[in-house]
């Protein structure tokens, strides 16, 4: 009876418990698996990716992107080669992204609220006139969050200006800016949206 009860004594001592971390369970002795990416055998005697992306364990909420890059449904991936700028601080390479939230541009990727056109802004001192001109020289923090609308551009070279700063006047039963006016040194307008040059002398006679 002592025999027998020693026995007993030293199989429970030399049975060890797994402790998995949170959110693991144990797989028998064999080890600790993730139930959400993997599975284990009904044997106990092997674990195994629920889906595979070249030897990632993914699950069913998550895809595969060309067999090299595991991200979230709903997310995009964007191949970042440029990431040295103030407004894009991701790492290189394929990285995924929340498209509402970011947007890649020419392997740049990007906050939308710093996203202009298919740009992505580059410094502080740039602002986005009309959602897709790059300004530079606009203190950027000077017009967010304002959604840079006091930036504009004027002509058809498409120059950048504060109309916070222009003045207006009236001519032809128009509003038209002084400053945009002083920097296109021509206007061009007429009622069939035909090229009619007017000279700047011409506006400040009227």
């Amino acid at each position: 009876m002592i025999t027998v009860s020693f026995i007993f004594i030293i199989c429970i001592i030399g049975v060890k418990s797994l402790v998995c971390p949170d959110g693991q369970q144990p797989c028998g002795s064999l080890g600790c698996y993730d139930p959400t990416i993997q599975g284990c055998s009904s044997s106990n005697s092997s674990i195994q990716c629920i889906n595979s992306c070249n030897g990632i364990c993914y699950s069913n909420s998550q895809y595969c992107y060309n067999n090299t890059k595991v991200c979230s449904t709903g997310e995009s991936v964007c191949n970042v080669q440029n990431s040295n700028n103030y407004f894009s601080s991701y790492p290189l390479g394929l990285t995924c992204y929340n498209p509402s939230v970011s947007k890649c541009y020419n392997n740049t990727l990007c906050n939308t609220q710093y996203a202009c056109g298919t740009q992505c802004l580059t410094n502080y001192n740039s602002a986005c006139a009309n959602n897709q001109t790059i300004c530079s020289g606009f203190y950027y923090y000077s017009y967010y969050p304002y959604g840079n609308a006091a930036v504009m551009v004027c002509g058809p070279n498409q120059t950048c200006y504060d109309n916070s700063t222009s003045t207006f006047f009236l001519f032809n039963n128009l509003l038209l800016e002084k400053y945009c006016l002083f920097l296109m040194f021509t206007f061009i307008w007429n009622s069939e949206v035909q090229c009619e040059k007017i000279t700047l002398g011409d506006f400040l006679k009227v």
